[in-house]
């Protein structure tokens, strides 16, 4: 996003803790240019709600600068001061819920002090908003069922095509059928572990899948939980097939380029999902993809007939991926739908575009209307 704003000549500022989740720092600079935007990394003092009073003081000093405010995540602590500040100064914010107002979202972790939070804080910081920032009408529907009445924007997350993908008439997809343990056909999940991408759900589908055709491999790219990771482990051990599971861990780059390259279909079954970008990388790198019916762009994929839908049960994932292997033309054909999908809505150009459109709808709004282009401009 920053990146994309920043090349329609918006000035973009980044305001973040130092959790750069399961207790990493990003950066031991308190500013460091990056993504074409200055970014800001402040300590936070309390791991739980990532509490950060050097963030609340920037924070206090600085919103009057801008002409708008892009709050990304509830639940957080950083949301509620840049609202309040924001709200204080007069200057419009969107809230980007980022899935957290989902039915799963509001039942995992701690979901009676969420509903509390929600009453006492979130809901407010929704309520003041310029708008709210969807990634998918899927995550609008669900806030929707909360009682959430702001503004809405449906903007998808934009994609760059990344290094290596390839047209999908160059992939040789690998048929289940009778060669399926001689080829080995690779199916890829990629996202982080966790809970809600359903990977038990994946590995009980692959059993299922090599129980009855033998052969194949699953490559799991990502990291996350590691007592989640023990208990895939376990469960493919106790399945049968954990000599024919790989764990990749987190890649990147020319890295997650050739995971790719190297995968027969993508899979991505998750229990709730706001968007879904593993998925849309996955498309805009011509590989084939099976997405459950809970992830936010499986409408777009269905209508555009770019994959295959499925339900969360391991049954239901099995005949998708099979589906997609016992049938490499239509897996092929699948692929370049994906792609031109991609390119119409989930390119970084369109989501720039349509960020800029929001920005400037809700600028015209307020008392003070500022121009995001040109010299002129403030800073966004």
């Amino acid at each position: 996003m920053a990146s994309g704003l920043a090349g329609e000549g918006v000035i973009v500022e980044v305001a973040t803790t130092d959790d750069d989740g399961f207790g990493r720092a990003v950066s031991d600079a308190p500013s460091v240019w990056d993504a074409r935007a200055i970014v800001h990394v402040f300590a936070r003092q309390t791991r739980p709600y990532a509490f950060s009073w050097p963030l609340t003081v920037w924070l206090a000093r600085n919103i009057p600068r801008f002409d708008i405010v892009h709050i990304h995540a509830l639940f957080s602590y950083a949301s509620a001061p840049a609202a309040l500040l924001a709200r204080r100064n007069r200057v419009p914010y969107v809230v980007r819920p980022l899935g957290t107002l989902s039915a799963w979202g509001m039942s995992s972790r701690r979901p009676r002090l969420k509903r509390l939070s929600f009453r006492v804080i979130e809901r407010r910081i929704l309520v003041g908003a310029a708008g709210v920032h969807y990634t998918s009408q899927t995550e609008q529907e669900e806030a929707e069922r909360l009682g959430v009445r702001s503004t809405a924007f449906v903007i998808p997350i934009g994609i760059a095509a990344g290094p290596g993908a390839r047209a999908p008439t160059t992939r040789t997809v690998s048929p289940f059928s009778g060669a399926w343990a001689s080829q080995t056909p690779t199916v890829l999940f990629l996202s982080r572990v966790d809970r809600k991408k359903g990977l038990d759900l994946l590995v009980s589908a692959f059993s299922i899948l090599a129980r009855e055709r033998g052969g194949g491999r699953l490559d799991i790219a990502g990291e996350g939980d590691e007592g989640l990771t023990a208990e895939i482990k376990e469960l493919a051990r106790r399945l049968g097939v954990s000599d024919r599971v790989r764990w990749l861990g987190a890649v990147h780059g020319a890295r997650k380029a050739e995971v790719f390259a190297a995968a027969d279909v993508f899979v991505l079954p998750s229990y709730s999902e706001n968007f879904g970008i593993a998925a849309a990388e996955a498309m805009a790198a011509g590989v084939p993809v099976v997405v459950s019916d809970r992830v936010g762009i499986a409408r777009d994929i269905a209508d555009a007939r770019a994959g295959v839908v499925t339900s969360c049960e391991p049954s239901a994932i099995a005949g998708a991926i099979a589906q997609v292997l016992d049938d490499p033309a239509e897996a092929s054909t699948m692929a370049e739908r994906a792609r031109q999908l991609v390119a119409e809505r989930y390119s970084v150009d369109a989501m720039s575009l349509s960020l800029m459109s929001m920005y400037e709808e809700i600028l015209a709004r307020s008392p003070a209307p500022a121009r995001l282009h040109g010299a002129e401009s403030r800073s966004a």
